[in-house]
């Protein structure tokens, strides 16, 4: 007997064209997951979701309204610096005069930096036979940013920004529950701090810095449960205290060059930026962003001033951006900072031609593996999200890039405003929504 099989084959393509459909990215599933979730009922989302090779907007939602960015600002720093810095970065500039060296700084961050093992410009400037004279720049840059919150003057994230930083420009000190085995680096800070009686004015913690000087307040009596904590706490910046701590690492006498003109000379530059940009990435670290941006304007003007930087970023390389970024510093501290989700995914698409996808991927913090992801939007063998997170009080922002399981790289940038839940609720909905794409395009 002779069996027909036509049936079955048919019944078989409309099963197969059934899962295919249903495995299908439908906008109107994104768009009910963000409009039904009750984490999300009083604060304002903003997302668009771009396939870059098929030049096609996938999914957007107020694509084109300003949002806070927090962190997601220093995407916009590492794309001004990768224009214009490229693979080096200033490090000092300098000049000679009969027997004297005049020196002068870039914005260049790493200089006896605790964090960094960099020993460039204080071998350059040992190695020098002439007289060291210190020539401080003009700068239109306060120590803090437009629109930081004063009052964290001093905890690490807000330290000051300086036209030439030591150290960090932050003070290193280990509790160890008592004044006398107290590490502190520099060191000579140490004479700087006080013991206090009694319970700290607030949140328990063990040693404060005035607002205005140099003075610390240590209370050993509130220094239990940290003993062993390493705690940075930012100095407030001078140029007199520059050359004292230089001096001290030199072992050289340094004097300050005092001239109203602006110097020419030599630049002293550095290779191997990709460990600068990690960090300032992959674990948000504001005074990196801050310094390099400084260092960005520094290439583009004789007077030393982030804005004037961002300003010949903006008029130069961003004419085409969809919408104008209200840009005022290099970190996102600053709630002054607004940007379309529009505009940041034009940036990102700008940053898939250079560098390469596999070099940025490199440097953004992986979902699951490490930065400011390492806990979230984990793959399930590997990393399905390589982006930058924003974080303010209030507001949570993630941008960058998506690999699908069809191994199609998209291009995002989720940003929540004004919400009233914890961080961690925000999260979860927009893991679930990233989770989506993943698996259905």
């Amino acid at each position: 007997m002779k069996i027909n099989h036509l049936p079955l084959f048919f019944l078989l393509l409309c099963l197969v064209g059934l899962h295919a459909k249903a495995q299908k990215l439908r906008a109107s599933e994104i768009k009910t997951m963000l409009d039904t979730s009750s984490v999300l009922e009083n604060s304002f989302t903003g997302f668009v979701l771009y396939d870059p090779k098929k030049e096609q907007v996938i999914y957007e939602q107020y694509p084109h309204k300003y949002f806070t960015p927090a962190s997601n600002t220093k995407l916009y720093t590492y794309f001004a610096a990768s224009r214009v810095l490229g693979e080096e970065v200033p490090a000092l500039g300098y000049t000679l005069k009969n027997d004297s060296l005049i020196f002068w700084g870039t914005g260049y961050p790493l200089l006896l930096h605790p964090e960094f093992n960099d020993s460039t410009v204080l071998n350059f400037l040992l190695e020098r036979p002439e007289k060291l004279f210190y020539y401080s720049r003009t700068t239109t840059d306060k120590r803090l940013g437009p629109g930081w919150s004063w009052g964290d003057y001093a905890w690490y994230y807000s330290t000051e920004k300086s036209k030439f930083p030591i150290y960090g420009n932050h003070v290193n000190i280990r509790l160890k529950g008592n004044f006398d085995s107290l590490l502190v680096h520099p060191p000579s800070f140490k004479e700087n701090i006080k013991i206090m009686d009694g319970a700290p004015p607030e949140d328990d913690w063990p040693i404060y810095r005035a607002e205005t000087s140099n003075d610390f307040y240590y209370y050993p009596a509130a220094d239990t449960f940290l003993t062993g904590y390493d705690t940075k706490i930012p100095f407030t910046y001078s140029d007199e205290l520059f050359v004292d701590l230089l001096e001290d690492a030199l072992h050289k006498k340094i004097k300050m060059h005092k001239s109203d003109s602006i110097l020419s000379g030599e630049i002293l530059r550095l290779g191997s930026t990709d460990t600068l940009y990690r960090k300032m990435l992959q674990e948000s670290d504001n005074f990196l962003a801050e310094q390099i941006i400084m260092m960005t304007a520094s290439e583009l003007n004789d007077t030393l001033g982030i804005n004037l930087g961002i300003k010949w970023v903006k008029d130069s390389l961003m004419q085409d951006f969809p919408d104008e970024p209200i840009w005022v510093d290099g970190s996102g501290l600053s709630r002054y900072n607004m940007f379309t989700p529009s505009t940041t995914v034009k940036l990102l698409t700008e940053l898939m031609e250079k560098p390469s996808t596999e070099k940025l991927f490199k440097l953004l913090p992986s979902g699951g593996e490490s930065g400011t992801i390492k806990r979230w939007y984990a793959g399930e063998d590997k990393p399905y999200i390589f982006a930058k997170t924003g974080t303010l009080s209030n507001n949570h922002c993630l941008s960058g890039y998506l690999v699908t399981k069809k191994k199609k790289t998209l291009i995002f940038s989720f940003m929540l405003n004004h919400y009233t839940v914890y961080t961690s609720q925000t999260k979860k909905v927009m893991q679930r929504v990233l989770e989506y794409v993943r698996d259905h395009y």
